[in-house]
């Protein structure tokens, strides 16, 4: 069984129309059929039903197509891996990363003494909007852009209450939902992943919060946390609150987690690219949900 053999099968599976097939491969009608009786022959099966002019894909016809999209994949990537590697471009990785990542410097530190050949483009956004085409991995907390591209959550995170520690909140035991109430948040802007999930949570703790202040910088909303002007959501993973001045706290009975992923945008990716993402899930995890499957 060759390559060609099964991608001028794959095309005739996909018009169900030898003539139409014949069109978009270049290829002569009676070639397409002596290719099919060829293949059809070698593996002792019929692939097609036939009705007069129209075929259709039987039980066997579908089993090898399921397998042709994988081997035809694969092939694709193999060949396009082979030549970014003449030109030094599968040792490039462009990650663009959504959200502040405190973890990640270290990780992308320690990679690189590991696999020196490889070198970073490191492009941050604050909206999935901003991303461009050509970007090898994604690192955000998006739910809604984790739902259009192969994506796998890294970890989770909660996200702690912060307040000023002059906040009469500050010296209470604990924090419960009905104490917020009256207070005063600060909100990252809506199109921030973050921003959408805050929103969402107050709707459990049915607090109807007043926002005086939405801002789409973490150190902007940090610093107004610290001058006293109302409580925010802090990411306890990924952000990295550095200040004497801000206390963290959990509210009882309820948490807000997010989702850290970890997203491929193309659906041909470099050995670098498999590399990289295996070696952030056991760095992180200490295992790689992807490490058999690729």
């Amino acid at each position: 069984m060759e390559i060609r053999q099964l991608s001028y099968f794959k095309t005739i599976a996909e018009t169900e129309n030898m003539s139409l097939a014949s069109k978009r491969l270049h290829v002569s009608q009676p070639f397409l059929s002596r290719t099919v009786r060829s293949l059809e022959e070698e593996l002792g099966v019929a692939l097609f039903d036939r009705k007069g002019r129209k075929i259709s894909l039987n039980e066997n016809g579908q089993t090898l197509y399921h397998y042709a999209e994988h081997i035809l994949r694969l092939h694709s990537q193999a060949v396009s891996e082979l030549k970014q590697r003449q030109d030094g471009s599968s040792r490039l990785l462009k990650i663009a990363m959504l959200n502040a990542t405190n973890i990640f410097p270290e990780l992308i530190t320690r990679f690189s003494e590991e696999h020196s050949d490889v070198r970073f483009s490191i492009l941050r956004f604050s909206s999935p909007d901003e991303i461009p085409d050509n970007c090898d991995i994604i690192i955000h907390a998006s739910d809604s852009l984790a739902n259009t591209m192969e994506s796998t959550i890294l970890f989770q995170e909660e996200c702690l209450l912060g307040m000023s520690v002059h906040h009469p909140l500050a010296s209470a035991d604990a924090i419960y939902p009905d104490q917020l109430e009256e207070e005063t948040f600060l909100l990252l802007t809506q199109d921030n992943s973050l921003g959408e999930l805050t929103r969402r949570y107050f709707k459990p703790l049915h607090i109807r919060p007043k926002v005086p202040l939405q801002c789409d910088s973490q150190q902007t909303l940090t610093a107004f946390v610290e001058e006293g002007m109302g409580l925010a959501f802090f990411p306890s993973r990924t952000w990295k609150i550095e200040s004497d001045k801000i206390l963290l706290r959990h509210i009882e009975g309820h948490t807000l987690q997010r989702n850290i992923y970890i997203s491929l945008p193309n659906e041909e990716y470099s050995s670098a690219v498999r590399t990289f993402r295996s070696f952030v899930f056991r760095c992180v995890n200490h295992s790689d949900p992807h490490e058999i499957s690729s």
